[in-house]
């Protein structure tokens, strides 16, 4: 059945201080979205009377409202909630983070399991930088797999940045899945989740990925309880879900069984393009750069997008415009063949390059990049 998530156009950015759940019903007859899950909702007929705005009244958690909108005339609401949310069958159902170095495969994993492109990859090392999380539903468990950029030990204030994303949502998570690149040696970054995972309150299953590269002998070198996987030959991913989810809790379906992740369209297009960007420029520039997208306008039989690449020089600029436009017109087509995948419909895109100057150091800036919202 399709979820309410994805008939609503409108744009939410709601307040609480829980992530526990991305949304939740009121006998008012109200969505209650949660703060730090931004969505893209569309809006369809079907939905009758629609109203939205602040609750005043007992929704107020300290400063932080609830946003609402109110389906209680939505018959077809109703029967999503009667039907999909409110199942009798309890089944195991929970967030698990992936917690691993830069660059150890814990992208490519949700993908593999998802078996969906949930997550950017690239050969260069820190491209996650937001909390992702694929949905993965069966008959017996709902897990939430929650990628998390690659902890990594240096003190500037962007690494620093990023390393919350991943600690805040080590806070939030019932199993900790701890990924090992089986094709590296033991670096640095190995200590700082060697003493977290002796902290851990949660279990820990650790994953060694990149199997299909390793002897027998290598794989000797793991930990005997380790699970061998390789996110090409997909080696230990269906062993993987079935020793996640019996470990997880038991209760009710935290997303509707059709979803594949929470992130807003927004957020997949601007971070396909980034892609992109890591797959065609080298060194610095990538790490250098964010995406914005302006407009996102469905013509019927084609989707338009106007987005924007920021920098923080001109001569990353140039790097990114390239020789007559032809760097840029690389990342556009490559982009544009993925969201015409996601859209499963013909793209437009427009693609422009601007200067940024140090925004990695700017709070507002970073905070939005990061999805600290």
């Amino acid at each position: 059945m399709t979820s309410p998530l994805s008939v609503i156009k409108v744009f939410f950015s709601c307040g609480a201080n829980s992530m526990c759940d991305n949304y939740r019903y009121h006998s008012s007859g109200c969505i209650f979205f949660k703060r730090r899950l931004k969505y893209q909702l569309y809006f369809i007929k079907e939905f009758g009377n629609f109203d939205h705005g602040y609750s005043s009244k007992k929704y107020l958690k300290g400063k932080k409202f609830y946003k609402y909108v109110s389906i209680k005339n939505s018959p077809f609401v109703k029967n999503y909630y009667d039907t999909g949310m409110k199942e009798t069958k309890q089944r195991h159902v929970g967030y698990v983070t992936l917690l691993g170095r830069p660059s150890a495969g814990k992208s490519s994993f949700i993908n593999a399991v998802i078996d969906d492109k949930i997550s950017i990859v690239s050969s260069i090392p820190q491209t996650t930088r937001r909390l992702i999380r694929g949905i993965h539903t069966n008959d017996m468990y709902q897990i939430i797999f929650q990628d998390v950029p690659g902890l990594h030990s240096s003190a500037h204030h962007w690494n620093q940045s990023i390393n919350w994303v991943t600690k805040n949502a080590l806070n939030d998570t019932d199993i900790i899945l701890r990924v090992i690149d089986g094709s590296r040696a033991k670096g640095e970054e190995e200590l700082i989740i060697d003493r977290i995972v002796s902290e851990a309150k949660v279990p820990v299953i650790t994953i060694v990925t990149k199997s299909d590269l390793l002897s027998e002998k290598d794989k000797k070198r793991f930990p005997k309880e380790a699970i061998f996987v390789s996110n090409i030959t997909h080696e230990g991913i269906d062993e993987v879900t079935k020793a996640v989810g019996e470990k997880l809790p038991t209760g009710p379906l935290l997303y509707p069984e059709s979803d594949i992740t929470d992130q807003d369209v927004y957020t997949r297009v601007s971070e396909i393009i980034r892609e992109k960007v890591f797959q065609t420029t080298y060194e610095e520039v990538p790490h250098h750069t964010y995406v914005e997208v302006e407009t996102m306008e469905d013509k019927g039989k084609l989707v338009k997008i106007l987005a924007y690449i920021f920098c923080t020089s001109e001569s990353q600029k140039k790097i990114l415009v390239g020789n007559h436009g032809s760097k840029i017109k690389d990342i556009g087509t490559l982009a544009r063949r993925d969201l015409q995948d996601l859209f499963e419909k013909k793209v437009y895109l427009e693609l422009h390059v601007k200067v940024s100057e140090n925004w990695q150091d700017r709070e507002n800036i970073t905070r939005k990049v990061l999805g600290k919202m």
